[in-house]
């Protein structure tokens, strides 16, 4: 939820596949999401409070007014980051979060991290935008995807989803001779884990 705050102008309304429109209104001192829906058959409508509406739909909620509120439309605000976007959300979602963050990035710059390979699952990802976290020797490494899996992205062989679910992502190692190997946290990683990937998104 977010601290209430004075009302602002909307930068662009939330939709729904249904008939409803979403408000704002105050919880113990938040500002939270509300969704009133009608039926057209019935001339009948209903609220649905936060009490009502699934964490990943108010989630969501909070991700889009981030990305679209005033202050970051107009550039008062320059930077927007948010750690796993996609937490209670359904990972069919997970394309339509993409492309909200992809369009947030034309007026704002938008950093986030995410650990889950839905997120990074599509062809049309741009791999030069990601940066993997990896662990060397029990240090943190970070860059940009190794070049043998930004090749196979390219090559439309494999989405950086798959390659994250194959535990095949990896930083790319700095030049010189204290370049760790990209690969070498992989035979460290226990089963199953993936490596986080930061989504960057600058095309403002």
């Amino acid at each position: 939820m977010i601290k209430a705050r004075p009302p602002q102008p909307a930068a662009r309304p939330l939709t729904c596949n249904f008939p409803c429109s979403p408000n704002g209104i105050s919880a113990g001192g938040y500002m939270t999401v509300a969704f009133r829906a009608s039926n057209s058959a019935q001339k009948a409508r209903s609220e649905f409070g936060p009490d009502a509406i699934s964490d990943g739909t108010i989630r969501a909620a909070a991700v889009l007014a981030a990305l679209f509120q005033p202050a970051a439309a107009d550039g008062r605000i320059p930077l927007i980051g948010i750690d796993n976007p996609e937490t209670t959300l359904h990972p069919a979602a997970a394309g339509v979060l993409l492309d909200a963050l992809t369009e947030a990035s034309e007026h704002v710059q938008v950093i986030m991290t995410t650990t889950s390979a839905d997120l990074l699952d599509r062809e049309e990802a741009d791999v030069s935008a990601v940066r993997v976290a990896g662990m060397d020797d029990g240090l943190t490494v970070i860059g940009e995807v190794d070049r043998a899996s930004r090749q196979i992205v390219r090559d439309r062989l494999y989405t950086l989803g798959e390659l994250m679910r194959g535990g095949q992502l990896s930083p790319e190692p700095a030049p010189g001779p204290q370049a760790a190997s990209p690969r070498r946290d992989q035979t460290a990683r226990r089963p199953g884990a993936s490596p986080a990937a930061s989504l960057t998104c600058t095309d403002r």
